[in-house]
């Protein structure tokens, strides 16, 4: 499946683990099953306490030098707080970008703060959700 490379893996832990919980950005790749490229989304709004919203212009411009970039968008990761589980708001937002996207399926990562680890969880555009080792 996908892993993080250490690069991306010490930039999510400067940015996520560095912000309020509930802040996240975009995963890519240049070589399958290897996360490659990290982009935060350092211009995010937190709506309410608990609930990232992308900032969806400012990504969509990211994806757009991805792709003359040859990289893969392939996912999604944000910050809780210690819940190591995505919530049915996380599965139905990645089910809404796979769509969006005519794409089978996504990454969608977790970064928890209270443990500083990262999970990642392989989405499929019918919502099932499932976690990578």
């Amino acid at each position: 499946m996908y892993k993080c490379t250490d690069n991306v893996k010490e930039e999510i832990l400067n940015t996520l683990g560095k912000n309020y919980y509930e802040t996240g950005g975009l995963l890519g790749s240049t070589q399958p099953g290897l996360i490659d490229h990290f982009a935060f989304d350092n211009v995010f709004c937190c709506t309410e306490k608990g609930r990232y919203t992308p900032d969806v212009a400012f990504l969509n411009n990211i994806l757009t030098d991805w792709h003359d970039q040859n990289i893969n968008f392939v996912g999604l990761i944000h910050s809780h707080e210690d819940r190591e589980t995505l919530s049915e708001a996380d599965i139905k937002y990645a089910v809404q970008v796979i769509r969006l996207n005519a794409i089978e399926s996504l990454i969608m990562g977790l970064y928890i703060q209270a443990t500083r680890k990262i999970v990642l969880f392989k989405i499929t555009s019918d919502g099932s959700a499932t976690q990578i080792r």
